[in-house]
């Protein structure tokens, strides 16, 4: 089977490494190198907490195998199961926080109060008297996002019928058997099936096509990468406080973010009031910071209007597979491996069904919205 992967990112280079284990040819289509778009300006936190129960599991399952891909591809070295400290200030947070943690404990995760001095050894770099609660997830983490996609390509080339080229897709084409890729250096390709792991650009590619659009928007948010000075301490977990995020940077220093405004403010006004927010934040929670000198970026999170997932195949064409979800990191591996069995032997994983994209055809819009007598309303999402 001759498969198609647009996107070079966390998603795509797991589903191509998953493919050509299965046995397919595959070829993997990206403007850049592997791991130079949205996964190199990601956050990269390997987390469930605080996801709604329905999806609980999955990323439970998705961070537990991280440790198996990284064991099979040799790269140990770029998972970091440090587990994650998160803190709370408020009354309100705190009990935000104790909720969660009585949920994820229930779906077989450890999730371990601490006191403000136990947190402080833990994290020596924070203000943890500031804290009403503390909790510690030991199984969370996070990854060296980037230099894993550039590793994964490589395994790939090297192990498995896998090539990579570096060439930007213009438009597709497909039918019920076969997909037309037109790209700006070699023409015109065909494939037996296509993956969109395209992120923000999936929407341009299906509509070339003639195809309807999956609901998705782009949030692009404010990450900070932070260097720190001359310190015997370190921080070897993911820090969350409040609203504040923080973690060891994939080359030293510290990277700091902070949840997005909710607000409906124009894109640069958003975006100026979520840096004041992290500097702000930084200097409540986090000693020294302003003697850390920051290098600033934006990342471009795409986000299905949901929140949840979009996976598997497109169904006005069988032809075509999307994978798009806010949260790539976390879900990467374990979707390229369940999407790649999908393709190749025709076994859907059960797990997959709440993402699929039918849930946005028309048809069952038409019949939940029947049911509601009103608009469907947007799932909440979780940090």
């Amino acid at each position: 089977m001759k498969i198609g992967v647009v996107g070079a990112g966390i998603i795509g280079t797991s589903i191509a490494y998953h493919l050509g284990k299965a046995g397919a040819q595959v070829t993997v289509f990206d403007i850049g190198s592997p791991g130079n778009g949205v996964s190199s300006t990601c956050f990269a936190c390997l987390n469930a907490f605080g996801q709604p129960e329905p999806d609980l599991q999955f990323r439970l399952d998705a961070i537990r195998y991280h440790s198996t891909i990284a064991r099979e591809v040799g790269s140990e070295q770029l998972l970091h199961v440090t587990g994650t400290l998160r803190f709370a200030s408020s009354d309100n947070g705190a009990a935000r926080l104790a909720e969660r943690a009585k949920c994820i404990g229930e779906n077989g995760s450890l999730a371990q109060h601490l006191t403000a001095s136990s947190a402080g050894e833990l994290a020596p770099l924070v203000n943890t008297h500031l804290a009403t609660d503390c909790v510690f997830i030991p199984e969370e983490g996070w990854i060296e996002a980037k230099t894993l996609c550039e590793h994964l390509a490589r395994v790939s080339e090297r192990r498995f019928s896998v090539e990579f080229r570096r060439e930007r897709i213009l438009a597709i084409g497909a039918n019920a058997t076969q997909v037309l890729v037109v790209s700006h250096l070699m023409g015109t390709a065909a494939f037996d099936r296509l993956v969109l792991a395209v992120g923000n650009e999936t929407n341009a590619l299906l509509t070339s096509a003639g195809m309807s659009p999956v609901p998705l928007t782009t949030e692009p948010g404010p990450l900070v990468e932070l260097s720190f000075p001359k310190s015997d301490e370190t921080q070897r977990h993911v820090i969350y406080a409040d609203n504040l995020h923080i973690k060891a940077g994939d080359h030293g220093g510290f990277l700091a973010g902070v949840a997005p405004a909710t607000d409906a403010a124009p894109l640069y006004e958003r975006l100026e009031k979520e840096r004041l927010d992290l500097i702000g934040a930084g200097r409540r929670w986090l000693r020294r910071f302003d003697e850390m000198h920051g290098k600033w970026m934006v990342g471009a999170r795409p986000m299905p209007s949901d929140g949840l997932p979009i996976l598997g195949k497109h169904d006005e064409c069988p032809t075509i597979h999307i994978a798009v979800m806010h949260g790539g990191v976390t879900l990467g591996p374990l979707v390229g491996r369940l999407l790649a069995d999908e393709m190749v032997n025709g076994r859907t994983d059960p797990r997959l069904g709440r993402y699929a994209y039918v849930r946005f055809s028309k048809a069952a819009v038409r019949s939940v919205a029947g049911v509601l007598g009103q608009r469907i309303p947007s799932a909440d999402v979780a940090n």
